[in-house]
């Protein structure tokens, strides 16, 4: 299991351009700042997630041009 934790950061921090390590002794309270920082990036971009129909959408969805016939 802290195998893929590790694994997860490591993602994580390719993804967000980060640092975050994570550790066994301290795993719950990295993992915490992991969780502050990803709810604040959230905040920060007022939630830009879209789920089904939305008016933004994100490069992969607007990538698939599905054409009805």
């Amino acid at each position: 299991m802290f195998l893929k934790m590790e694994q997860a950061v490591a993602l994580l921090n390719k993804e967000y351009i980060q640092s975050f390590t994570i550790t066994k002794e301290n795993r719950t309270k990295d993992l915490e700042k992991i969780f502050d920082y990803l709810q604040e990036l959230c905040i920060e971009n007022e939630g830009i997630f879209v789920h089904g129909r939305g008016k933004r959408k994100s490069i992969h969805q607007n990538t698939m041009n599905y054409s009805k016939k």
